[in-house]
């Protein structure tokens, strides 16, 4: 996102001035502020939040477990409409805070230096992320702010997966899900963040196994909430969650509320990340897809996956995308994982018998064919699990009267479209 052009008479809220500082230096802003309010020059920003942070550090420094919140909120956070700056201000404001922090001589194993250096490697310059962990692994880090050792992980994490490096960012991953566990409750973080955490492992262990690696869409709205909270409602990582909760909606058949997710959100996105960002582009794609899903005939919207049961091995277990069922309504076609070769001339398109898939939790069916108990046919339900034991799908009930149930994959067909 491109810091937002001053208008006419906008004026720094620190010192004041009209126009560039003493440096040439233009007024910034990247925040939720609207008209001429929030505009700053970085220079003063600097030495405002430099002194916030200095204030807060000293009055909180024997206060374990409330520092590194109190610390990174006077760099992050706009002091007038209290949101995270994103974009270029943020950018600009993580250089500045690490020549600040560098020229007050702070010391190595100081929280705000470290805490500094991960604000300006973050999620992308793999060595300065790699000093920042090693600073935060010192004894008196590691004993009274161990917060910064997750941190630091997170942001390898990040860095390594932006690189295409899933497997070696899901090592760091899993050591920040096991550092954070082991901080004692009253200085560490809140069980959200945990879950959150899980929930990050599930999805990068789903995608090296061949799945999607999007959750059901409870646990994407637990796990926005929370980006929200940690890193600013308009930040990259927040947009990002947003859209693959869209995804989920639409794989569970919620096309109406998928395609409300999204255009609820879009024009912020092209505010905060601006219009020409991939994450803007493809939230752009989604509405553009899912208004037509909502206008296409029910069985035309790709809304449900499933996993494939195959004599081949390469596919056995797959998820793959339910696009329609067949006319006769005796098949299903769906779309299978790209294949491991490009040039291959194998077909990603196939048919295949509802007793090759088992549905997705989440999937939205109905029930037929039922002799015992027979007042349940015609009635639509969701996907609970898969009971692998007793061959059978447990289904909740959109009537809520009914109780849920264990249904025979026999017994159950998809329902496509909103």
């Amino acid at each position: 996102m491109a810091s937002s052009s001053p208008p006419a008479g906008a004026s720094c809220w620190i010192c004041l001035a009209e126009g560039p500082d003493g440096g040439g230096q233009p007024l910034m802003r990247g925040c939720a502020c609207r008209g001429d309010s929030g505009f700053a020059h970085i220079s003063c920003l600097v030495e405002y939040s430099g002194r916030k942070s200095d204030d807060r550090y000293v009055r909180l420094g024997e206060a374990l477990g409330q520092v590194e919140d109190a610390v990174d909120g006077a760099w992050k956070i706009c002091h007038n409409c209290r949101q995270h700056y994103v974009g270029d201000m943020k950018d600009a404001l993580a250089r500045a805070r690490f020549r600040h922090v560098e020229s007050e001589e702070i010391p190595q194993h100081d929280p705000r230096y470290v805490s500094a250096l991960i604000d300006l490697g973050r999620n992308s310059d793999v060595s300065i992320l790699e000093r920042a962990l090693e600073l935060s692994k010192t004894d008196e880090m590691a004993m009274r702010y161990p917060k910064y050792q997750v941190y630091a992980l997170m942001s390898l994490y990040n860095a390594h997966k932006n690189e295409g490096g899933t497997a070696l960012g899901l090592d760091f991953l899993h050591e920040a899900h096991r550092l954070s566990k082991k901080i004692p409750k009253e200085i560490g973080f809140p069980g959200r963040f945990i879950q959150l955490l899980e929930g990050l492992i599930h999805k990068e262990e789903s995608k090296l196994k061949g799945g999607t690696g999007i959750l059901d869409s409870p646990a994407l709205k637990n796990e926005l909430k929370l980006i929200e909270e940690l890193d600013g409602r308009n930040s990259e990582w927040a947009f990002q969650s947003t859209l693959l909760l869209a995804i989920s909606l639409l794989k569970e058949g919620k096309v109406k509320e998928s395609l409300g997710t999204l255009k609820g959100r879009l024009d912020d996105a092209r505010r905060f990340l601006g219009p020409d960002h991939p994450t803007t582009k493809e939230m752009e794609d989604g509405v553009e897809y899912f208004q037509k899903a909502m206008e296409e005939a029910p069985y035309a919207a790709p809304t449900i996956s499933a996993f494939l049961i195959s004599g081949n091995p390469a596919l056995n277990g797959k998820e793959v995308m339910v696009l329609r069922a067949t006319k006769d309504g005796l098949k299903y076609i769906i779309q299978l994982p790209d294949p491991a070769t490009p040039t291959s001339n194998a077909p990603t398109k196939v048919k295949v018998l509802p007793t090759k898939l088992i549905f997705s939790n989440g999937a939205p069916v109905e029930c037929f064919g039922l002799l015992n108990p027979r007042h349940l046919n015609g009635k639509k339900a969701k996907v609970q699990s898969f009971d692998k034991e007793k061959g059978s799908y447990r289904v909740e009930f959109c009537d809520t009267s009914l109780k849920p149930c264990l249904v025979k994959p026999e017994n159950v067909k998809l329902l496509f479209g909103p």
